[in-house]
């Protein structure tokens, strides 16, 4: 159990220093960073929704200068993580959440971000990399079909692949559908497209911390530059991550993924 415990400790070191590292090099390359930027620690406000990263990273509000009330590119983050969206400021909003469109300045693109709060720092996220109101979870089944609605009859010619971090709604089943209990309605953004009101069968994703942790480590093992090398190549990194692989207790279909890592 030590030995387990420390693995696991070991790996979210890892994992957070190996990801800051990529963040720094993204941040040049791909999402540039101008100006600086007071970050707001706020406590969880009251109502706040259990959320979860699917793609993308943080943004922040800038709040004085020339580039007021536009949004500057913080951090990218790992798919699956939580975070806490703000609730809505408007009593009148159909929206339950803080929804803002703001341009980014980056690009100077106008698009939409919900406001949230993670490790008690305010940031904005863009809409299509959040699932609000969800639970992490990753999808288990070789093949997961989409549906339309939480009914068999509605298969969409749609599917994900084992492995893809989902965000899983946590609404509650519909007790006047007899298959509502059979499904999961999810969000999540792959090969550049955002999935979102639709459904899987339940046996094709779970929500166990092991299987999030597992393709977390493998999405971490398996990344490679466009040279083809491992992103993560520190040989020391890489055998306290795969020792940490050994001690968990994920779906076959996520322990296969893990045994196909070189």
């Amino acid at each position: 159990m030590k030995k387990l415990l420390g693995c696991i400790v070991a790996a979210a070191v890892i994992l957070s220093a190996c990801s800051k590292k990529e963040q720094v090099s993204q941040s040049v390359s791909g999402e540039p960073v101008r100006g600086e930027t007071k970050q707001t620690v706020v406590v969880k406000p009251k109502g706040s929704i259990p959320s979860v990263m699917v793609a993308g990273g943080f943004w922040s509000l800038v709040e004085s200068g020339d580039n007021a009330g536009k949004m500057q590119w913080v951090e990218y983050t790992v798919p699956g993580t939580v975070v806490y969206a703000f609730p809505s400021i408007s009593a009148d909003s159909e929206i339950n959440y803080e929804v803002k469109k703001a341009v980014r300045l980056t690009d100077n693109k106008e698009r939409e971000f919900i406001h949230i709060t993670y490790d008690d720092n305010d940031y904005w996220a863009q809409d299509y990399s959040i699932a609000v109101n969800a639970v992490p979870g990753v999808i288990v089944g070789k093949t997961a079909w989409l549906y339309k609605k939480d009914t068999p009859a509605d298969i969409l010619e749609k599917s994900i692949s084992a492995g893809t971090i989902v965000g899983v709604s946590r609404d509650p089943a519909d007790d006047s559908n007899p298959f509502s209990t059979h499904f999961k309605k999810i969000r999540t953004y792959v090969n550049d497209s955002l999935i979102e009101k639709q459904f899987v069968s339940a046996d094709d994703v779970s929500t166990a911390s092991d299987d999030l942790i597992g393709i977390q480590l493998y999405n971490k093992l398996s990344a490679k530059d466009k040279n083809g090398e491992y992103v993560l190549s520190d040989e020391v990194a890489r055998e306290e991550l795969f020792e940490t692989v050994l001690n968990l207790s994920t779906s076959s279909t996520i322990f296969e993924l893990l045994k196909s890592i070189n």
